[in-house]
């Protein structure tokens, strides 16, 4: 993987932006889902409605455009949905695997880079991803993914 990363860092002009991103104009605002989060109550993690109108209240209130959230955070929200839990004998994912970003909903979203659809699915699961899509990048001869997640059924064109 550290191959990817020095590729992905040495070619970073390459890229185009996944969602419309100003840096002078736009603000981001650092998404925390872990336990040190004491605003993220378990009420608010339990209840879709309640953790939407938290992530779109932290937005509001710093008067960001888009939130991010961490790469290898340990999210506490993750244990409000059977679908990180574990086979028996195995420890609950709770890492975070990727990188998350948050904005208002209707933001178009794009590939960073060329690409074809690996998959596209609807997890209709509570705490699942939602409307899914999945790119299968080759960039220098390297294959990687990038996942899309939480995005409108009409995205998917399936009802």
């Amino acid at each position: 993987m550290d191959g990817l990363a020095t590729l992905l860092s040495r070619h970073s002009s390459d890229f185009h932006k996944v969602v419309p991103f100003d840096p002078v104009e736009d603000k981001l605002v650092r998404m925390d889902f872990t336990e040190a989060n004491l605003a993220l109550t378990e009420v608010i993690i339990n209840d879709v409605d309640l953790f939407s109108a938290y992530v779109d209240s932290v937005l509001s209130r710093s008067g960001a455009r888009y939130g991010i959230g961490g790469y290898g955070e340990h999210r506490t929200v993750y244990s409000r949905s059977r679908v990180f839990d574990a086979k028996e004998g195995d420890e609950p994912r709770r890492l975070h695997l990727g990188l998350d970003i948050w904005g208002i909903a209707g933001t178009r979203v794009h590939a960073p880079l060329d690409s074809v659809v690996h998959s596209l699915a609807f997890n209709d699961h509570y705490g699942d991803y939602g409307a899914t899509i999945i790119l299968l990048h080759v960039f220098h001869g390297i294959q990687f993914y990038s996942l899309y997640g939480h995005l409108s059924k009409a995205d998917l064109n399936v009802t």
